[in-house]
């Protein structure tokens, strides 16, 4: 029972909390040391110091090939040669009677130039974060650096630092060093997202912590005073948290600090792959998901845990999923890949995809599965149709006013002697009807053209609806007269409205034209307009102006009224009149440009009823 006890309570100490007890119980012995030696606490700190600068040397040298940059292999390198000039600083310090001959410069020297070459370092590194540099460019340029350093030093070339008391160039060297420090801590926050947030926060102090120790050591007078004592306690708190975030962490968690990037690179293709406007999925030899995107389960009618881990016989029609089981399976073993479109009955309706079919290998280098990445190209289709109807439509509509006014001015030309004015004055007539034919297919197809392309710009201004349904019965009374049609219009002359006036025109000169064409002869077209309409036109219930346009005429047929306002269609019943199967639909996207709606109500040989409702801008 007592083991067990023990047991239980082992298991509730946390390591972290532990290592930092021994860690301050070290560092106060540390401390106490020196009221018994300060040599012996100067040799323990530095000795602790050159002892983590050797791992972190080994830990940046073996990371090396698993890294994307240089930042610790700088930092582990530089380790090494700062360890090297600290050890030499530790074996010359006053006291140690090693190097005999030297005055207390030599140690002071020797201080300076590995923090120097500590500071710099830490930039190096910094800077390095998203670049590669060979490892042994880095390895000969220290030792070449270090060389330099202590050979000035010994030989007394190298600025003097300690003269009974701090020199200026020591002083202001601890300053530059501590600005080099900010710098560096500057642009690793600002490169955070390269570090583990846990190694970051551990980094972080440790530079703060030796930019105290630095400022500390502006302030000694003696190499045995106080503030020499605090300087090597903030180092030696500098390299304990150096060793948490580079040694302990990346021995222990070797995943999360050397590969970061790959992790984040995993994410992110995870994020590409989940939020992908493309359905991706991944099978195995055996039918099995092994991988569905959102919008794939989407198209699917499912989330992607629905069909993770189902075969195609769980998900598709039998003859389907046999049909791809089988093909599947056969591109699997060959190693080909194949692209192709196909169209399906999906829950979200039918679809038409590019699918392209790659085979893959597994970690064993053997083609185990198939990724198929499925592009809907259905809108493209439609459009593709479109393009192929609006050719040939534009084509067959064209040739009748061409053939027109090329046999018309043929006419002209060779029997112009042979006719009297009448005759000239009806060709002449016919010639300008087809030009005017021919330019307003040609507009239709320009605004199309706009439409599609949002390039559709609305200028706004202030308009009488009666006054331009008025000049459109004006320039269409001809046509009107020859069928006989009487226009009844009720619109008050008051009722202005806010709108582009030139696509207003456009609207009710479509409509009206319509409800001409496909009128009977002696029969009337009303158009009235109907102030402040709320009701089942209005869905928004938005203050606007509903107008009706109703002629009582042949009629639509009712399995045409779904797709009245499509473009290039024509009712089944309108085929030996004239026309292009564009004009409703151009005038359903102008008065939707509007904010507007429209509605179509329709009986059989009893006539035609247009509803557009269009609210106040």
């Amino acid at each position: 029972m007592l083991n067990e006890n023990n047991q239980t309570t082992s298991r509730k100490v946390n390591p972290e909390y532990f290592e930092i007890l021994v860690f301050s119980v070290a560092l106060l012995f540390t401390i106490i040391s020196r009221i018994y030696s300060y040599l012996l606490f100067h040799s323990i700190a530095e000795v602790f110091s050159i002892v983590i600068a050797g791992g972190v040397f080994f830990v940046g040298w073996n990371s090396r090939r698993y890294m994307e940059n240089s930042f610790f292999l700088v930092l582990g390198v530089s380790s090494l040669f700062i360890g090297i000039i600290d050890l030499i600083h530790t074996l010359s310090y006053s006291g140690m009677a090693i190097f005999t001959g030297f005055s207390p410069n030599l140690p002071t020297s020797l201080w300076i130039a590995a923090r120097y070459l500590q500071a710099i370092s830490c930039l190096l590194a910094s800077l390095l974060i998203k670049r590669i540099v060979k490892p042994i460019i880095l390895i000969v340029s220290y030792l070449g650096a270090t060389i330099l350093l202590v050979v000035l030093i010994f030989v007394k070339l190298f600025p003097l630092c300690y003269i009974d008391g701090l020199t200026p160039f020591k002083i202001v060297s601890e300053y530059i060093i501590i600005l080099i420090l900010l710098i560096c801590l500057l642009i690793i926050f600002k490169q955070k997202i390269e570090f583990d947030k846990r190694v970051l926060i551990l980094m972080f102090f440790s530079i703060i912590s030796t930019m105290i120790a630095e400022l500390a050591f502006t302030f000694y007078i003696d190499v045995y005073d106080v503030s020499n004592l605090l300087g090597h306690i903030f180092k030696i708190i500098a390299f304990y948290l150096l060793y948490k975030s580079i040694i302990q962490i990346g021995i222990k968690e070797p995943f999360n600090l050397l590969f970061r990037k790959i992790r984040r690179s995993e994410l992110e293709l995870k994020n590409i792959i989940k939020h992908s406007g493309a359905g991706i999925t991944m099978l195995n030899e055996n039918g099995d998901y092994l991988l569905v995107n959102e919008k794939a389960a989407n198209e699917l009618g499912g989330k992607p845990e629905d069909f993770v881990g189902k075969s195609l016989f769980d998900v598709l029609p039998k003859e389907v999923a046999e049909e791809y089981f089988n093909s599947n399976r056969e591109l699997i073993q060959s190693g080909n890949s194949r692209s192709y479109q196909r169209t399906f009955n999906q829950p979200s309706g039918r679809k038409t995809y590019w699918i392209v079919e790659q085979p893959l290998k597994d970690i064993d280098e053997k083609l185990s599965s198939l990724l198929s990445v499925a592009t809907d190209i259905t809108e493209r289709k439609k459009a593709e149709e479109r393009l192929s109807q609006l050719v040939s439509t534009v084509s067959h509509e064209l040739r009748t006013p061409i053939t027109v006014l090329m046999m018309s001015i043929d006419y002209l030309s060779k029997h112009k002697e042979d006719f009297d004015k009448d005759l000239e004055e009806k060709l002449m007539g016919g010639i300008m009807r087809n030009i005017y034919l021919l330019n307003e297919l040609a507009e239709d197809i320009l605004l199309i053209m706009r439409i599609d392309e949002n390039r559709l710009k609305l200028e706004l201004k202030e308009y009488s609806p009666l006054e331009i349904i008025n000049d459109i019965l004006y320039l269409l009374e001809p046509i009107g007269k020859e069928k006989n049609i009487q226009f009844e219009i009720n619109i008050d002359d008051s009722l202005y409205l806010k709108g582009d006036p030139k696509r207003i025109d456009q609207i009710f000169r479509i409509i009206i034209d319509n409800a001409i064409k496909y009128s009977l002869d002696n029969s009337k077209i009303e158009v009235e307009a109907i102030m402040n309409y709320q009701g089942k036109y209005n869905s928004n219930e938005n203050p606007g102006v509903l107008f009706k346009f109703r002629d009582y005429g042949r009629g639509i047929p009712k399995e045409d009224l779904p797709h009245i306002f499509e473009r290039f269609f024509r009712a089944s019943n309108v085929n030996e009149i004239a026309g292009t199967g564009l004009g409703l639909a151009i005038a359903k996207d102008l008065i939707e440009a509007h904010n507007g709606e429209v509605y179509i109500d329709s009986e059989l040989e009893k006539g035609t009823t247009f509803i557009v409702f269009l609210p106040r801008i």
